[in-house]
């Protein structure tokens, strides 16, 4: 009588095992085999495309805030859980809608309150100016950053435990800012890849006078 043969299945790479059915007993060379024919494959498998293979750091990073600029944060790696200045800043957009440069010396028509025209009086407080109109009284109120970004360092002294942000990389898009860097060919323009998720859920909300 003809023996009857099991399909087999191929496998990543140039081997291929016999298929195994539950409660089948698997001999020393068909476990070889596998494992064989699994490491020839490994090579050929890829990470899920979500996921930039040439990336070189983590998707999301915790960093302390050092300093505070306009349109971004100066800010150290804290992974570890622990501060350590000898480390190298690493600039980190602020959110959109957080930005110096979205607002400043802009009058812009908002959908809840018309036109209003906003100063900054330093890095997280700015003047709202509320025009006039059929619909709106005039009106003006200084609003605040809140909860505050609070910076580790003040005249290059460390002089508390910065915020603590959860920064991403590798952001679809970018994050529409730009820095300086300077290397052995000079100084050029790169994009800030680093982007504050904006954990701590900050707003702007009125200051009361």
């Amino acid at each position: 009588m003809p023996t009857t043969q099991r399909p087999t299945a191929l496998v990543p790479g140039p081997s291929t095992v016999p298929m195994v059915r539950p409660g089948d007993k698997v001999s020393a060379a068909q476990q070889n085999a596998l494992i064989s024919a699994i490491k020839q494959g490994a090579p050929q498998l890829r990470a899920p495309r979500q996921i930039d293979e040439t990336n070189t750091f983590t998707k999301t990073r915790t960093m302390e805030v050092i300093e505070i600029l306009g349109d971004s944060l100066m800010c150290r790696d804290f992974s570890n859980g622990t501060a350590d200045d000898t480390q190298s800043v690493i600039q980190v957009a602020r959110p959109f809608g957080l930005r110096r440069s979205e607002t400043d010396g802009r009058t812009i028509n908002t959908y809840n309150f018309g036109y209003q025209s906003y100063r900054w009086t330093d890095e997280q407080t700015r003047v709202a100016t509320r025009q006039a109109s059929t619909d709106f009284d005039a009106a003006e109120e200084t609003q605040q950053i809140t909860p505050n970004y609070e910076p580790a360092f003040e005249n290059g002294q460390r002089v508390r435990q910065g915020s603590i942000i959860v920064a991403a990389t590798n952001i679809t898009g970018g994050t529409s800012i730009s820095q300086g860097v300077i290397s052995s060919g000079g100084q050029s323009v790169q994009s800030v890849p680093w982007l504050d998720t904006n954990n701590a859920g900050r707003a702007w909300a009125e200051v009361a006078n």
